[in-house]
């Protein structure tokens, strides 16, 4: 007497193979860039760009908005603008660190400074863009 299969029991009738394989199909989530800019122009046109190439995104309006919204770690990167109104970009990042989270995150901005670029990859910052934005280096960061 061998192993049983589905097909040794009564009910078997009622399964086939393909309904085992849905039951065990996981959905993988999808890599999404979480885009925090309280300028909305500068923020549809990053999203405009991100949807040119197929790359998922999630707009934000603000920092506060990005927190009340998003419970656990997200999943896949995050790029938030420097000088938001309601937190800086640093300050975003650290909050987004002592939350737990390993999230890349990258900074945009148009005010950029080297001291502000070097502090932000000295605590971890993925990157760092000036806006306008050059598409292809911004994307390859992405």
């Amino acid at each position: 007497m061998g192993v049983p299969s589905y097909t040794d029991f009564p009910t078997s009738r009622f399964l086939v193979p393909r309904t085992f394989a849905a039951v065990t199909q996981v959905e993988k989530p999808i890599p999404t860039v979480y885009l925090i800019d309280d300028d909305e122009k500068s923020r549809n046109g990053i999203r405009e760009l991100l949807e040119k190439f197929a790359i998922p995104s999630v707009p934000f309006d603000s920092a506060r908005r990005f927190f009340s919204l998003i419970e656990k770690e997200p999943f896949g990167c995050l790029v938030v603008e420097q000088t938001l109104t309601d937190l800086s970009g640093m300050d975003f990042f650290r909050r987004v660190q002592s939350s737990g989270w390993d999230v890349p995150t990258i900074i945009v901005t148009r005010q950029g400074a080297v001291k502000d670029c070097a502090e932000a990859f000295g605590a971890g910052i993925f990157g760092y863009h000036e806006k306008p934005l050059e598409h292809d280096p911004f994307l390859a960061t992405v």
